[in-house]
């Protein structure tokens, strides 16, 4: 059976506005993606008693778990009023890990799924390697984090 689903284009607004001294300052970005013809969008309960597993990336496509070279579009948002969320993206492959303090109510977008972090002891600049999964956990209470995924899936 073939799919009955299109590629379409995934459109992305970011609009800043500020006045300062009675002067407004304004920054407006759009961005398209084409070829998107898979999406997920889910809301996932974040324990601060353990660390919760909120996308791998393999090769295969499964529950959670996405083609990480199909990957355009990773958005993760922070639906809490009270309490941050540290966000763990870890490539166990290369060691490589970088974490991210996501306040309450604050949004983080990614548009690949490349990594590479290093300790300034280890080195320079090698090459990126893909993440194989973000991770995360609440900060002193349970926390809802909204998860948003594109892909240009090709299997």
């Amino acid at each position: 059976m073939a799919s009955t689903v299109k590629a379409s284009t995934l459109n992305i607004l970011v609009k800043e506005e500020i006045t300062l001294n009675g002067k407004k300052h304004e920054y407006r970005q759009e961005q398209s993606i084409p070829n998107v013809n898979m999406i997920s969008q889910r809301i996932v309960r974040v324990p601060y008693t353990g660390t919760e597993i909120i996308l791998s990336f393999g090769s295969a496509v499964g529950a959670g778990t996405y083609i990480a070279g199909d990957v355009k579009y990773i958005r993760v948002t922070n639906l809490d009023n009270t309490n941050f969320v540290k966000l763990g993206l870890l490539d166990s492959g290369a060691g490589d890990r970088a974490y991210f303090k996501l306040e309450k109510g604050d949004t983080m977008v990614f548009h690949n799924t490349k990594l590479d972090a290093k300790e300034s002891t280890s080195g320079a600049f090698v090459a990126f390697a893909d993440i194989e999964s973000i991770n995360a956990r609440a900060d002193t209470g349970d926390v809802d984090i909204e998860v948003f995924v594109a892909s240009s899936q090709s299997n």
